[in-house]
């Protein structure tokens, strides 16, 4: 560790909130489409609606994390 470690005054600490709101903002078009394709989702949206849940919930972890 630096003796000068000092966190910079250009970090943002609200930096993850922009994205928890694009992905809450989208979650309903994920599950309608879901609700389209059932099972099948994966295959047909690529695995976009589970990159979207694995997304939220680490984005959530670290809000939690930074209070």
């Amino acid at each position: 560790m630096i003796q000068n470690d000092v966190r910079s005054t250009a970090d943002d600490p609200t930096w993850w909130r922009a994205p928890a709101v694009a992905t809450l903002l989208g979650l309903p078009l994920l599950v309608w489409e879901y609700s389209l394709w059932g099972g099948n989702t994966f295959r047909v949206l690529g695995g976009a609606v589970c990159w979207a849940f694995v997304l939220l919930v680490v984005v959530s972890a670290m809000a939690m994390a930074s209070g």
